[in-house]
């Protein structure tokens, strides 16, 4: 049995169970490295390309597939924002809350299958992914209450962020917005004031990220 072998059954017997698609190939890059240091950036271009030449298609989320692999104990982070390494014996079982497939499906259903944020779906051409608002890595359960559909790119910015930073960067690009178009725009007065009273109430429980 060789160490990629030993290491997968280690996984196995700890209850964890062996990531397929993207997860599954940003796990081999690993396995091949164990207890080496990984960069970020080294690691994406070879799922995205290992990804393609296998199913032929792109490869839309590697950082998610990295993730996941953290999240549920296979790689720990390291340092350094973006540092990753394979320890095996690190390796924990964190008995993380996914959802199941059901309750994707209803949490899709009740948000009409569009991102919560921008409003794009499917028949737009945009990915829509279920997302933790509490993350699974805190806590977060995989009940209906604690999903909500999220497109690829604003998904990846609250995973980035958080939950409150990535509200409060919303309603600052919102009043923006709102303020650039404000001679086209009969509503933009209304947004303005919306945004600044929203705004107010995250910088007087602390949470501004953004004060401009």
């Amino acid at each position: 049995m060789n160490d990629a072998d030993a290491i997968k059954e280690k996984i196995s017997s700890l209850g964890i169970q062996l990531p397929g698609g993207q997860a599954g190939i940003a796990l081999e890059y690993f396995l091949e490295r164990p207890n080496k240091d990984v960069e970020h950036d080294d690691v994406v271009p070879w799922i995205e390309g290992m990804y393609q030449k296998r199913f032929h298609k792109v490869c839309k989320d590697p950082d998610r597939a990295i993730r996941k692999l953290h999240d549920i104990g296979i790689l720990q982070k390291i340092g350094s924002k973006g540092v990753y390494r394979l320890d095996p014996d690190a390796i924990v079982n964190t008995d993380l809350e996914d959802f199941d497939e059901q309750t994707k499906i209803q949490v899709k259903n009740r948000d009409g299958g569009k991102c919560v944020v921008c409003g794009l779906g499917e028949k737009d051409g945009v990915e829509i992914q279920v997302d933790h608002i509490l993350p699974r890595s805190k806590g977060g359960s995989g009940n209906l209450e604690n999903g909500q559909t999220l497109c690829g790119a604003h998904n990846y910015r609250k995973k980035k962020l958080g939950q409150i930073e990535f509200g409060d960067r919303m309603f600052v690009q919102l009043r923006r917005n709102a303020k650039s178009t404000s001679s086209a725009s009969s509503h933009a007065d209304l947004i303005i004031q919306f945004c600044d009273e929203v705004l107010a109430v995250f910088e007087k429980y602390g949470f501004r990220s953004d004060k401009s």
